[in-house]
């Protein structure tokens, strides 16, 4: 009965050892926690700035697609005028 006892309680004390995780494994589990938590953190930077750009980018494209409204409308009164222009040479030449 001893002899089982010792036993029992040497393997007990054996799989203590062998199955707890040492301080310096606790240590590098929590570097390695920090570490991804930075990436993490660096990712969602990156994707805030990102988001940030593509905002300013849809603006920037807007006000040129304003400006090119703007610009063709001008092109468009400019060619009415000049065909008023045109006719009222015409006119003037035939009298």
């Amino acid at each position: 009965m001893k002899k089982s006892l010792w036993v029992i309680s040497i393997l007990f004390v054996l799989a203590t050892l062998v199955g707890c995780a040492t301080k310096a494994d606790l240590q590098k589990l929590q570097a390695d926690e920090q570490q991804i938590n930075m990436k993490a953190d660096q990712a969602l930077k990156d994707s805030q700035d990102a988001k940030e750009a593509a905002v300013k980018a849809a603006d920037a494209a807007a006000r040129a697609e304003e400006r090119a409204r703007i610009a063709e409308e001008k092109a468009r009164i400019a060619e009415e005028k000049a065909k008023k222009a045109d006719a009222v040479f015409e006119k003037s030449m035939k009298k």
